[in-house]
């Protein structure tokens, strides 16, 4: 993978956590982040203390996996977002279009 100046990657991780903050915050989404968290605090409070040390792990683990997703694919975006953007740009510069 190419390199990135830094100034776009901090870039990128700031609109990242602001979109994570806000799809929390959808009116679709939070139910489930609520319910998924109940689910969690329940089973935590059924496992001894061998599992639930086990369940804490496997929860950051899980935690990790889906933010290493999300900024994958979002950044996966930004990159595919300005691949197409420069092709448009090429193409209308080659035939002689203005954008």
């Amino acid at each position: 993978m190419e390199e990135w100046p830094e100034w776009v990657l901090k870039g990128s991780h700031e609109r990242f956590d602001d979109l994570s903050l806000t799809v929390e915050q959808q009116e679709h989404i939070a139910p489930l982040i609520q319910k998924s968290s109940k689910l969690l605090k329940d089973l935590k409070n059924q496992v001894d203390g061998t599992a639930h040390g086990i369940l804490l792990e496997w929860e950051d683990a899980v935690q990790y996996l889906h933010s290493a997703e999300k900024e994958w694919f979002y950044l996966k975006g930004v990159k595919d977002g300005m691949g197409m953007i420069r092709e448009m740009n090429l193409y209308l510069k080659n035939n002689h279009l203005e954008f």
